[in-house]
């Protein structure tokens, strides 16, 4: 891996974290994403995009990684063996010029980064 950070803050603001501290974009496959069959029936019972809590959910305690594109395979062996966890592809590194986009059909849309800011009341 060449950087890996936890998600509880969410997904779309860790991953800008991540981008901004590398000097680099990224595409998130929206189809990719995990989302857990309880997390699909309630999004369908109310109406929303399960791929939207994945995305900007927190709490969720998962880590992103990020990782030459020829060591996945490896990687996903190893975290297989190690922890009997998925390791799951959802997107890919490209060019900072690029941003940090959500891949959505044929559509690439901005993805707005909003992690949980731990200090936003603290204070005020």
């Amino acid at each position: 891996a060449t950087s890996m950070m936890d998600v509880s803050d969410g997904l779309a603001g860790d991953l800008g974290h991540i981008c901004r501290a590398s000097g680099v974009g990224a595409v998130i496959w929206e189809h990719e994403l995990p989302v857990s069959p309880s997390a699909l029936e309630l999004a369908s019972t109310v109406r929303l995009r399960p791929e939207e809590w994945a995305l900007y959910g927190g709490e969720d305690y998962q880590l992103l990684l990020t990782a030459p594109v020829e060591a996945v395979p490896s990687l996903q062996q190893a975290v297989r063996s190690a922890a009997a966890v998925p390791l799951t592809p959802i997107g890919e590194i490209v060019p900072a010029a690029q941003g940090v986009r959500l891949k959505r059909g044929e559509d690439l849309l901005p993805l707005e980064g909003s992690a949980w800011d731990h200090l936003r009341d603290a204070g005020s």
